[in-house]
């Protein structure tokens, strides 16, 4: 069960980012577009790719004026999970930086002791670009991106809130080049912190392991209000049994911050979209694909991505401000 599990995350990982090194540009009409995100988006969005201090993103801006807030958006080695994110926030008015670490479009095609500094290089960017006004950073992300989102929430106090998604209490093993990312992986953790690995809890360990808790994340030090969405037949892995750990460590730490756990039945990997769930388009597109190879029936999936993307967007106006 538990290679049963990590196979179908390493699918989820799989897709590889496109080649060649990012410039810095200005914003161009077209930009490639997430899965759920379609050609409506050009009228309301602009894309610039950043490149500026080591960093590998893609900077998402609202047509005409946007909230003071900015969100990081995080995943592993595709473009799929912080474009979607980052693309459809910015169509809700935030400015947004889809953060790439892994992948062609990188030096590395495996999620292996990434630097918890580059996220904090992405923060700062955010905050200190006096051509976005930019007074507040949230980050967002889902599966291994919402790990790394609440690791670097956790690191960096400069994170206003967190929205993770499918997330994980644990720090977990790197993940290797394709095809077999389990097989081709090193023996380290997925992130650093200076120049050290972080503690993780092994490939072949239990996701409910006892054994590592060195691994657990420090929720606790999150400087900002939290909200976890999982899936309670989630195939890639236990998120909803990891998101109750999450919110036992912070009640039992006294966390000061509001955090809440969505939990959704009948609903697997692959049940949030950033997308407004009343858009016929969308909607029709999202109904074809569930459920997915991933866990959830068709109808629980639909009704998950309908009931949480309003709930996240309420949760980040409430903790960022709608400024």
């Amino acid at each position: 069960m538990r290679s049963a599990l990590k196979t179908s995350l390493v699918a989820v990982l799989a897709a590889g980012l496109m080649t060649g090194p990012l410039m810095a540009a200005e914003p161009e009409q077209k930009f490639a577009l997430s899965f759920w995100q379609d050609e409506r988006l050009y009228q309301t969005v602009t894309m610039t790719p950043v490149i500026e201090n080591g960093l590998v993103a893609e900077l998402y801006q609202p047509k005409g004026p946007h909230r003071s807030a900015a969100i990081l958006t995080l995943g592993a080695c595709t473009l799929h999970s912080p474009r979607d994110f980052a693309q459809g926030l910015a169509n809700e008015g935030y400015v947004t930086l889809a953060l790439f670490y892994c992948g062609p479009n990188t030096k590395t095609d495996q999620l292996a002791d990434v630097p918890l500094e580059y996220m904090k290089t992405a923060i700062d960017w955010l905050l200190a670009n006096p051509s976005l006004g930019i007074k507040r950073v949230g980050v967002a992300g889902a599966s291994q991106g919402a790990q790394a989102a609440l690791i670097t929430a956790a690191t960096y106090p400069q994170v206003a809130a967190v929205l993770a998604v499918f997330p994980s209490n644990m720090v977990t093993a790197a993940l290797g080049p394709g095809p077999d990312r389990l097989k081709s992986a090193p023996e380290t953790s997925s992130w650093s912190l200076g120049g050290v690995a972080v503690p993780y809890l092994p490939h072949s360990a239990a996701f409910d392991s006892d054994a590592y808790p060195q691994a657990s994340i420090a929720v606790e030090r999150i400087n900002g209000p939290v909200l976890l969405i999982s899936a309670e037949d989630d195939k890639a892995w236990p998120s909803s049994m990891m998101a109750d750990k999450i919110m036992a460590r912070l009640k039992a730490h006294n966390f000061r911050f509001a955090y809440e756990h969505l939990r959704y039945a009948n609903a697997g990997h692959t049940a949030f979209a950033a997308h407004d769930p009343a858009d016929a388009l969308f909607a029709a597109k999202f109904a074809k694909e569930a459920p997915g190879p991933l866990g959830g029936t068709r109808e629980g999936v639909i009704a998950a991505q309908a009931d949480s993307w309003p709930k996240a967007l309420a949760f980040l106006n409430q903790a960022l401000g709608g400024g």
